[in-house]
C-alpha cells in the first residue's frame, strides 16, 4: 500500500548510479588506477588511494568536481582516468533492485533521469533491466546535466502526452542536490534512497527534502 502523498502518481523517475546500479567498486578502482598515472607522471606526489578516495568522499556531497580539487593540489589536471569499460563492468545492480524494478512496472510506469553516457541504455539491457522502463532522458543523449531543472522539464514533456501531470510523477534518487533540489523545482515529488557515495547530504528546508526516505532501493515496495 503506498504513503498518502503517493496517491494518483503514475511515474517514477530513477536516477541510476547508486540508485539502481552500484558504482562504488568503480570508482574505487578508478581511484586506483588515477594514483598510478599521477605517480607515474609526478614522481614527486605522495598521493594515495586512501587519500585520493577520503577527499572523494568528502567532494561528492556538494560537488561533482570533486576528482578537479584534488588534481589541483597535486598540480596533476591529467590525472584522472577516464571512465570505460574496464570499470563499468565491476558495477552491480543493487541487492533487489531487478525485483524492485519489475514489481514496480505492474503498478507504474517507469523512466529514467540521469547522468550517464549514451550506452546506459545498453549497459541495463546487458543487466536485464531496461525492459521495464518506458523513458529514458540519459544526460550525454540530451546535453544536460544535473541539476538542471531542464533535464526533469523533459521527462515532464514525454508524459505530458498522456497527460500526466508533474505532481502525478516521483524522482527516485541518491542525491539531495541532483535528484530531489531539481525535481521538486518543477512539481515532482521525491524519493530518496540512502545508498551509495551521497548519504551524509542533509536537505536545507522544504525545497530539497524528499517526500519519503527509503534505506535501499528494495524497501519502495513498501512505500509505494
Amino acid at each position: 500500500m503506498s504513503l498518502p502523498c503517493f496517491e494518483g502518481v503514475k511515474w517514477l523517475f530513477f536516477d541510476i548510479g547508486d540508485t539502481v546500479r552500484d558504482e562504488r567498486p568503480s570508482y574505487y578502482y578508478r581511484a586506483g588506477e588515477t594514483v598510478k598515472k599521477i605517480r607515474a607522471n609526478h614522481p614527486e606526489s605522495d598521493i594515495t588511494v586512501e587519500k585520493f578516495w577520503e577527499h572523494m568522499m568528502r567532494g561528492l556531497q556538494h560537488s561533482s568536481f570533486y576528482y578537479e580539487e584534488i588534481l589541483a593540489e597535486e598540480n596533476a589536471p591529467d590525472g584522472w582516468v577516464d571512465y570505460d569499460e574496464t570499470y563499468r563492468r565491476r558495477e552491480q545492480l543493487f541487492p533487489g533492485a531487478k525485483e524492485t524494478l519489475e514489481a514496480l512496472s505492474k503498478r507504474y510506469k517507469l523512466g529514467i533521469i540521469a547522468d550517464q553516457p549514451k550506452e546506459c541504455p545498453m549497459y541495463l539491457e546487458e543487466m536485464g533491466v531496461y525492459k521495464y522502463f518506458s523513458a529514458a532522458v540519459i544526460s550525454d543523449r540530451v546535453g544536460l546535466w544535473k541539476p538542471d531543472p531542464a533535464m526533469f522539464r523533459l521527462a515532464l514533456e514525454i508524459v505530458s502526452t498522456e497527460g500526466v501531470k508533474p505532481e502525478e510523477c516521483v524522482m527516485i534518487g541518491d542525491r539531495i542536490d541532483r535528484d530531489t533540489l531539481p525535481a521538486k523545482s518543477v512539481g515532482m515529488k521525491s524519493i530518496r534512497v540512502m545508498q551509495g557515495f551521497c548519504t551524509k547530504q542533509v536537505p536545507h528546508g522544504p525545497e530539497d527534502t524528499p517526500d519519503a526516505v527509503v534505506d535501499g532501493i528494495a524497501d519502495l515496495l513498501k512505500i509505494l
